[in-house]
């Protein structure tokens, strides 16, 4: 995918490639998060890259039985959860935690796009073929603060099928981007985040000189009132 372009058809030896989205835009079930422009910094090397997350539906919640084989991929439903890795556009990598953790039964419905620009390749790690990347663990760890809503509204999904607001997202393409607190949030409005959340929140935002500050105020918070 390529951002502002539309892919028609890709042709071999003059057969049509049938087009697949890992990401079920076309799903009413589908649900999908406002953008998360994330900073991320590693060996004094830092920059953005952006998480565009989707929760995909419970098989009982897809359009077709049909349409929940399709979405499976080539390696199958639980290869296929967590990242996928573009790089200025051109996916280089397909499923997978990037490390954070191992495949999960339960997390099977959570695909994340991230995108970042070729100025940032040393800090992902990425090997020579230009084919995967290998993150630094406090890369991992922005990360998994920055993402973990999406995981636990993966896990609510798969548990609890049908109860899953539907996305708002069409087969036309992204949702545009929003500015968020740096972790992933739900597009409806309605929405709210227990004390829990809201410390993953701002910690995924926290530079790494504002973070003691953060976790020191969040303690206070977290502590039981004397008596």
């Amino acid at each position: 995918e390529v951002p502002g372009k539309k892919l028609k058809k890709i042709l071999v030896n003059g057969n049509e490639v049938k087009l697949w989205d890992p990401f079920c835009r076309s799903e009413k079930k589908t649900r999908a998060f406002n953008a998360i422009p994330l900073r991320i910094e590693h060996d004094d090397v830092s920059g953005s890259v952006t998480l565009e997350p989707f929760v995909l539906p419970h098989e009982d919640d897809f359009s077709s039985p049909e349409a929940f084989r399709a979405a499976s991929g080539v390696a199958k439903w639980n290869q296929q959860q967590g990242f996928y890795i573009y790089r200025e556009g051109r996916m280089i990598q397909c499923g997978g935690w990037l490390g954070m953790q191992a495949t999960d039964e339960h997390l099977k419905l959570a695909r994340i796009a991230f995108n970042f620009h070729r100025s940032l390749d040393d800090v992902v790690n990425l090997d020579i073929p230009k084919m995967r990347v290998r993150l630094p663990p406090d890369v991992r760890e922005t990360l998994a603060l920055a993402v973990a809503p999406v995981r636990k509204a993966a896990r609510d999904a798969y548990d609890h099928p049908s109860r899953v607001k539907p996305g708002t997202t069409t087969p036309s393409g992204h949702p545009k981007p929003a500015f968020t607190t740096g972790a992933a949030r739900p597009k409806s409005g309605s929405e709210s985040f227990t004390l829990e959340e809201w410390s993953r929140l701002l910690l995924a935002k926290a530079t790494r000189r504002e973070r003691p500050v953060v976790e020191n105020v969040l303690g206070r918070l977290n502590s039981k009132p004397r008596d």
